[in-house]
């Protein structure tokens, strides 16, 4: 806007001076001429003038008109230097305000990159990891689980099936025992009985020694020893051939005293401290070492087994079974619909 008067000074001293450069014109010629027609001169000086001073206030016009129209054209350049300057304002702020979101699209490509090497990482990780879900898919452990309860199940029921000869059994066994328990006292009495009759044996074996005895003369020991002597006597007071045919039956009377006498001193040996240990109802009786150990050694461990498996098979029906059939079906459904979800998506 400064720029403005000095324009139209300059252009008003140009036409001044072009005025002043006319006057001196006309002068110089009208004193070339000289003074002979210096009213002619001075009136066609004056008329150059006037034309000059015309043509001047005409240049000058034409001049103020185009300092105008520089002028307006100045303002309007002005206006749109401005603008354009506001402009420019504008637009560098915009640039710089493209700049730093470039800046930060950029920074911003940058993590979207770091995130997508990531998650191209992980997918990658995710992907070795359903191959491993594949694999392990592969191996078949559905169709195990499901043989093996089958295979559990059909066992459990043949064991179950065996369950009531089991739980039979043990009760025969328990009312053989009760039996036999009860028969022990006879065991007892009957020793008992047969003790006291070998020992009245003894005693009547000692008799008949004793007695035969006073009828020899030596000094023989022994009541078969002694019972052969009193034969041997009988025999040589029988007349004529009675001995010899008393002989035999005398002879198997002494083998009898002599198998009795066997009997008496083997009997408790051979019998009574074999036997009678196990019917006196001590420490190693059979009511003590036997019938205790059948019960709570054999018989109730096998009746807690019937029972053990009963609750198995109620337990294994429960617990295992059927929650494992069922996850098995799920499991089946899963792969269905994986099957059908990779079809349709072309994975």
């Amino acid at each position: 806007m400064s720029t403005t008067p000095d324009f139209s000074r300059r252009v008003f001293v140009q036409a001044l001076g072009l005025g002043a450069a006319g006057l001196l014109v006309g002068g110089g010629a009208a004193w070339v001429k000289g003074r002979l027609d210096e009213e002619a001169a001075a009136q066609a000086a004056a008329q150059d003038l006037q034309a000059q001073l015309a043509q001047a206030q005409t240049a000058r016009a034409a001049l103020d008109g185009a300092l105008a129209d520089l002028q307006g054209q100045v303002t309007t350049l002005n206006t749109q230097l401005g603008a354009a300057q506001s402009q420019n304002a504008q637009l560098a702020s915009s640039l710089a305000t493209t700049r730093q979101e470039a800046d930060a699209l950029r920074a911003q490509l940058g993590e979207a990159q770091a995130r997508l090497a990531v998650a191209e990482e992980r997918l990658g990780r995710y992907q070795g990891l359903a191959a491993l879900y594949e694999q392990l898919e592969g191996v078949g452990l559905d169709t195990l689980a499901r043989d093996g309860l089958q295979a559990a199940a059909a066992g459990l029921t043949g064991a179950l099936g065996l369950v009531p000869l089991l739980r039979a059994g043990v009760q025969a066994a328990r009312d053989l025992l009760a039996g036999f328990e009860k028969a022990l006292p006879d065991f007892r009495d009957g020793l008992a009985w047969l003790g006291e009759q070998v020992i009245q044996l003894r005693l009547n074996l000692y008799a008949l020694e004793r007695t035969a005895q006073r009828l020899l003369t030596n000094a023989a020991a022994g009541s078969v020893a002694v019972f052969g002597g009193f034969i041997r006597l009988v025999l040589d007071y029988l007349p004529f051939d009675v001995g010899e045919k008393a002989r035999a039956t005398l002879d198997a009377a002494q083998a009898l005293v002599g198998q009795a006498d066997t009997l008496a001193r083997q009997a408790e040996a051979q019998m009574f401290a074999k036997m009678s240990r196990f019917v006196s109802g001590g420490p190693q009786s059979w009511q003590t070492q036997l019938l205790p150990p059948l019960r709570d050694g054999a018989l109730a461990p096998a009746e807690h087994l019937v029972s053990a498996l009963e609750s198995a098979q109620a337990t294994f029906a429960a617990s295992l079974q059927a929650p494992v059939q069922t996850a098995l079906e799920t499991r089946a459904a899963l792969r269905e619909q994986i099957a059908a979800y990779r079809a349709a998506h072309q994975l």
